[in-house]
C-alpha cells in the first residue's frame, strides 16, 4: 500500500512539472511573439517615416533623375529610403491627375501644352508660339451604366501667333455619356458620346470607356495655350489624354514612389504625384486672361 502511494505521488509531481513547464513555455513564447510584434511595428514606423522623407525630398528635387538612396535618421540607424520617378512620355496616354486619384466633380484639371527651361510651364509656350494639334480624352470607368460616369466640360484657350491676349479665344466642348441628362427641358444639351467597344483604353488598372477628341479641326494658324477639363455630376473621375503623334505634349507631371527599408526585412512605400503649376480655382478660364 505504501509503495503504491509513493508511485502516485511521483506521478502527481511529474504531472505538475509538465503543466508548469507547459505554462512557462507558453508565457515565454507569447512574450517572444509580443516582443517581435512590437519590434516589427517600430521598424514599420521607421520604414514609413523613411519613405515619407524620400517623397518629401523628391518633391523639392528639380532634377529629372531620382535622388540617391539615403540613410534616414543619421549614423547608426538601419533605416534607408530609395526613390523612383517616372514621367509620361510626350506621345503616350497619361492620366491627368497622376496614377493615384481621380478628379472630383466641378474641379479643374489642366493640360499645359508647352514647357520652358525643362521644368517650368509658360502660358506662351517654349518660344511664345503655343501648341497646335489634336488630343483624345478618355474617361468613365463604369461600363454598365452610362449615367454613373461624369460629363466633361473642356475649355480651350487659343489664339493666333504671335500671342495677343486681347484676341484670345475660349472654345468649350461639352460631352456626356448619359442621354437622360442631355434630353428634356432640364437637360444639359451636351453632345452625346457612345461607349467604346473593343478599343477602350486601360491605364494604371483603370479601364476607360468613353472618348472625345478636341482640337482636330483647329486652324493650323491657331496656337493652344491652355486646356482645362472639368468633370460634372460624378466624383473621383479618372481622365486620361493622348496627343496626336505629330504634336506631342510635354510630360504633365511626375509620379514619385519612395520605399523605406529597415534591416532589409521591413519595407513601406509612399507614392505621390507632382503636377505642373495649377491655376487658383478663383481664376477660372473666363477671367485668367482678363486685364
Amino acid at each position: 500500500m505504501i509503495k503504491s502511494q509513493k508511485g502516485q505521488a511521483l506521478l502527481i509531481v511529474v504531472l505538475v512539472m509538465v503543466v508548469a513547464l507547459t505554462v512557462g513555455l507558453a508565457i515565454a513564447s507569447r512574450s517572444i511573439v509580443n516582443l517581435k510584434t512590437s519590434q516589427d511595428q517600430a521598424d514599420s514606423q521607421k520604414a514609413l517615416a523613411a519613405a515619407q522623407a524620400g517623397v518629401e525630398r523628391e518633391l523639392v528635387n528639380t532634377s529629372s533623375t531620382a535622388v540617391l538612396p539615403q540613410t534616414f535618421g543619421g549614423t547608426g540607424t538601419n533605416a534607408t529610403y530609395t526613390t523612383t520617378i517616372t514621367q509620361g512620355k510626350a506621345s503616350e496616354l497619361f492620366l491627368l491627375n497622376g496614377t493615384f486619384s481621380g478628379v472630383d466633380k466641378n474641379n479643374y484639371v489642366y493640360i499645359w501644352p508647352s514647357k520652358v527651361n525643362g521644368s517650368d510651364t509658360n502660358l506662351y509656350g517654349g518660344n511664345g508660339s503655343g501648341w497646335n494639334g489634336s488630343i483624345d480624352v478618355y474617361w468613365g470607368t463604369d461600363s454598365g451604366n452610362a449615367c454613373n460616369n461624369a460629363a466633361l466640360e473642356i475649355s480651350v484657350i487659343s489664339g493666333n501667333y504671335p500671342l495677343n491676349t486681347s484676341k484670345l479665344v475660349l472654345t468649350k466642348y461639352a460631352v456626356d455619356p448619359c442621354n437622360a441628362r442631355i434630353i428634356g427641358q432640364t437637360g444639359n444639351g451636351f453632345a452625346l458620346v457612345s461607349k467604346l467597344t473593343g478599343n477602350q483604353k486601360t491605364i494604371s488598372n483603370k479601364t476607360l470607356w468613353y472618348k472625345t477628341t478636341i482640337l482636330s479641326s483647329a486652324p493650323a494658324t491657331d496656337s493652344v495655350y491652355l486646356i482645362a477639363i472639368t468633370p460634372l455630376y460624378i466624383n473621383n473621375t479618372y481622365i486620361a489624354a493622348q496627343a496626336d503623334a505629330a504634336h506631342p505634349l510635354p510630360p504633365q507631371g511626375t509620379n514619385i514612389t519612395a520605399t523605406g527599408n529597415v534591416g532589409g526585412q521591413i519595407k513601406r512605400k509612399v507614392a505621390a504625384f507632382r503636377n505642373l503649376p495649377q491655376i487658383p480655382a478663383e481664376l477660372s478660364t473666363y477671367t485668367i486672361f482678363s486685364p
